[in-house]
């Protein structure tokens, strides 16, 4: 599954949709049913894939399908955190 496949299916797991009706390009801002609470399963469903806490400089740049799959691209190449 590619980075970007992933981050499709957590978002739309977080926010019990089926991952075709998920684009690239969706993000917090201008996705129906993208809240606080939808926010915060996403991040922590990334934090277990990172193995820790995320620094709070990321999180705030974690808003869009895009990045959530960049970020996930970035723990593939370089691992979890220790």
């Amino acid at each position: 599954m590619s980075p970007l496949e992933d981050a499709r299916r957590i978002v739309a797991d977080a926010l019990h949709v089926d991952p075709a009706t998920i684009g690239a390009d969706a993000g917090v801002t201008d996705t129906e049913g993208w809240d606080s609470i939808a926010h915060v399963n996403i991040m922590l469903v990334l934090e277990e894939r990172a193995g820790g806490a995320l620094p709070t400089e990321k999180v705030a740049h974690l808003l869009t399908v895009a990045a959530i799959a960049d970020f996930i691209a970035s723990i593939a190449t370089d691992g979890p955190a220790p």
